[in-house]
């Protein structure tokens, strides 16, 4: 169970007021990182002194074992975006998820991982016979290639015939 903004909202108006406990913060957590893509859930209030660690860590957690999808999508995704160097076996368990969607965000963990090392995670995943994955395989492949042997990129870009990695793009632009 996740709380609707309704909730998140009318917890956040008595905050100063309320001394939450972990299991209460733990849900309130898991309710915003839900509903990060609507941007109306507040509180970010009780988690502000937590280090960046720590919250790498929690996410870490909701990625893999938690049972809502939004919850775990999200967290995958708030890692993506704040740049987290991924682990092997982190990455590893989550490439191997029997959820797609989570897999997709798994794979863009990867790519910003910028690790040469984690290439042969991702590779299996250029003959998936889901489409959407393969692309996003394939690209990644590509992307983390070229920031450590660009030549092997293109190599691997004509290979593939794939779309051309934004990366590259953005290299040859400018």
């Amino acid at each position: 169970e996740i709380l609707g903004v309704h909730e998140t909202n009318l917890a956040y108006k008595i905050r100063e007021k309320w001394d939450l406990s972990y299991e209460e913060k733990w849900l309130i957590i898991r309710s915003i990182i839900a509903g990060i893509n609507s941007n109306v859930q507040p509180g970010w209030f009780w988690f502000r002194d937590w280090a960046t660690e720590y919250l790498d860590e929690v996410f870490c957690e909701f990625a893999l074992v938690d049972n809502n999808t939004d919850v775990r999508h999200s967290a995958i995704s708030i890692l993506t975006d704040t740049k987290f160097k991924a682990g092997r076996d982190f990455l590893n368990r989550g490439l191997t998820d029997n959820n797609k969607e989570i897999v997709l965000e798994f794979i863009k963990l990867g790519r910003v991982s910028e690790s040469l090392e984690n290439i042969d995670l991702i590779s299996p995943l250029t003959s998936s016979s889901e489409q959407s994955l393969r692309e996003a395989a394939i690209a990644a492949k590509i992307e983390i290639m070229y920031l450590h042997k660009p030549n092997k990129a293109f190599q691997e870009l004509v290979k593939y015939g794939a779309i051309i990695p934004e990366v590259i793009l953005n290299a040859v632009a400018d």
